[in-house]
């Protein structure tokens, strides 16, 4: 049987209808109602119009079937027109839209508007550069005096390489500002700590600082071989403060010498600059002796461990013309070894810097009656007596091995010589003083006499020489 045609035209509308309700869900851009022609989409590619099915017919259906406004209609004609005309347009709303992040910066851009903002960005960068800060200035109070305003600022100053100049000491250059210091008064001077934990660096201080440590130096060796070369730590202390504060008044320092001796924490912090010098002192006199020990006692590697033994016993070693084969020695002579000597020559006797050329008056002479003859410190020979204890006690093993010559280990040894001397001193007063005030001349070179290995050798070249057959003119 046929179907009934009789309203195939009235229901023509919904197929359309229908069709264009498919269209619109399966394209993302809205358009008018679809045309018979082929047209081009935006991507340049052709795109046919739908064909219709058998018996159907184009609608001359108005715009409402599609938008029932028909307003919007006209507003997508409008915006096909814009598209048709230019076809960046829709990149260029979505690149407006879209998010811009700072690694973009680098990509090519193809919009004019995108250039400029990128060109503008990169002159904002340049505008921005920024310059160094000056030096920050530093507070002035103002009750602070006139006349302390330069010192302090060179005082509180920030540490910074120091200013060498040309002075030979390694102190730094006098300024201006060293010029007022005499004016500073107490607490004035403040140390300069270092940035990490550490012992102060004497070059980041104050000129006045720096000079006064530096004559310390001299003064508390002084007290090492004149009072104790092994102090305990009150003792210490006492030699480095008094020395710190003898120093600032001979240099002319009154403010500083005041600081010292009133202010117990900024002396016991300054103190630990010349205190270092007093285990570097010993140690230089220790090696003194540790390169002449085997030269002045005949010590042969491998095969010197029992004379060693030998000499360390009931302090042998400083008595001189010794004989390990036959146990012999000049036992009347104590401290009369050529290396006691040696060292009393190189460690106090050398230089115009040197203790003696300083401090002349630390020899003085333990017998009233001789006053002019001047005796060696009893500290200072024992403190050469150690160290040559020390130089022979790396030899122990018949192989040199280097040791520490620290007071912890050395001080029952020091003491020892003390002990030994001063009961010397007590049972032969005089023999003591001769024997000391001999040490004297000859380290100080006012004892002319040559000793008997050197006048021996002398003797032996003086025979060799043919002094009559010699060329007169």
């Amino acid at each position: 049987m046929l179907p009934d045609l009789s309203n195939v035209e009235d229901s023509t509308p919904a197929v359309v209808e229908s069709r264009a309700s498919t269209k619109h869900a399966l394209e993302p851009v809205k358009h008018t109602k679809p045309k018979v022609s082929e047209h081009t989409s935006e991507c340049g590619v052709l795109v046919p119009a739908p064909a219709l099915c058998d018996g159907e017919t184009s609608s001359s259906a108005s715009d409402s079937e599609y938008n029932s406004s028909g307003e919007d209609g006209l507003v997508e004609d409008s915006d096909l027109e814009i598209l048709e005309r230019d076809p960046n347009e829709l990149e260029r709303q979505l690149s407006a839209e879209r998010p811009r992040w700072t690694s973009e910066s680098s990509e090519p851009v193809v919009l004019e508007a995108r250039n400029k903002d990128m060109e503008q960005m990169g002159n904002d960068k340049v505008a921005r550069k920024t310059h160094k800060q000056p030096n920050v200035e530093h507070p002035i109070w103002k009750d602070l005096p006139e006349t302390q305003i330069a010192p302090l600022l060179n005082v509180l100053a920030p540490k910074t390489e120091p200013d060498i100049g040309d002075s030979k000491d390694g102190l730094r250059a006098p300024n201006a500002n060293t010029a007022a210091a005499s004016q500073m008064g107490a607490n004035t001077y403040q140390l300069v700590f270092p940035e990490k934990s550490g012992p102060l660096n004497l070059l980041a201080q104050h000129a006045h600082i720096q000079a006064a440590a530096r004559q310390s130096f001299i003064r508390v060796e002084r007290e090492l071989v004149m009072t104790h070369a092994f102090p305990n730590t009150l003792l210490r202390q006492c030699f480095v403060r008094e020395a710190l504060a003898a120093s600032a008044r001979e240099l002319g320092h009154k403010a500083l010498e005041a600081q010292i001796l009133d202010n117990d924490q900024f002396a016991r912090t300054l103190g630990s600059i010349p205190n270092q010098r007093i285990s570097t002192f010993r140690s230089e006199l220790k090696d003194l002796a540790q390169n002449s020990t085997a030269a002045h006692y005949g010590l042969v590697p491998g095969q010197c461990a029992l004379k060693v033994k030998w000499l360390l016993g009931e302090l042998i070693y400083i008595y001189p013309n010794l004989d390990f084969e036959r146990n012999s020695g000049s036992w009347e002579k104590p401290y009369g070894h050529p290396l006691v000597l040696h060292i009393l020559q190189q460690a106090f006797f050398g230089g115009p810097d040197s203790v003696s050329r300083r401090f002349p008056e630390i020899f003085v002479s333990s017998l009233q009656d001789k006053s002019e003859e001047h005796e060696l410190p009893m500290a200072m020979v024992a403190l050469v007596g150690t160290a040559i204890h020390a130089g022979l006690l790396q030899w122990q093993t018949g192989q040199f091995m280097k040791i520490e010559f620290s007071g912890n280990t050395f001080i029952d040894k020091y003491r020892e010589h003390i002990t030994f001397m001063m009961h010397t001193q007590t049972e032969n007063a005089r023999g003591y003083h001769t024997a000391m005030h001999n040490l004297y001349k000859a380290a100080s070179g006012l004892d002319h006499t040559a000793p008997a290995s050197s006048s021996a050798h002398a003797a032996s070249a003086i025979s060799r020489l043919a002094i009559h057959r010699m060329e007169v003119s």
